[in-house]
């Protein structure tokens, strides 16, 4: 499993709490290392990775889509439309906000 390392150096960097964060994903080792980071993961699929257990995600789509090429919902929150978007992910933070995440034992700065 990645470690959550790279996403509390950038937590730290920009001086955020994980509560002000959403990380998107793809592959099952960034989601992993987000989630024992304790941040909500909305995860978008490819070819390799589309059959992979993402349970716990906050959402998983099949790609961010495109108003001519709209996004599936996979998992998880529902798209409330075609595409993943600013309003989408805005959404979904309020959805993660009510939720309590696992967190990663150690402290962060930003905490």
């Amino acid at each position: 499993m990645m470690a959550p390392d790279i996403h509390h150096w950038a937590l730290q960097r920009l001086r955020l709490p994980r509560a002000a964060c959403l990380a998107v994903e793809d592959p099952l080792p960034g989601f992993a290392a987000a989630m024992a980071g304790g941040l909500p993961v909305v995860i978008t699929t490819n070819a390799y990775t589309e059959n992979q257990d993402f349970a716990g995600a906050l959402a998983v789509v099949s790609n961010l889509g495109e108003p001519a090429a709209p996004a599936r919902s996979l998992g998880g929150q529902a798209l409330a439309g075609t595409y993943v978007d600013l309003r989408q992910l805005r959404l979904w933070h309020r959805t993660a906000a009510t939720k309590t995440l696992p967190r990663h034992a150690g402290k962060l700065a930003a905490d």
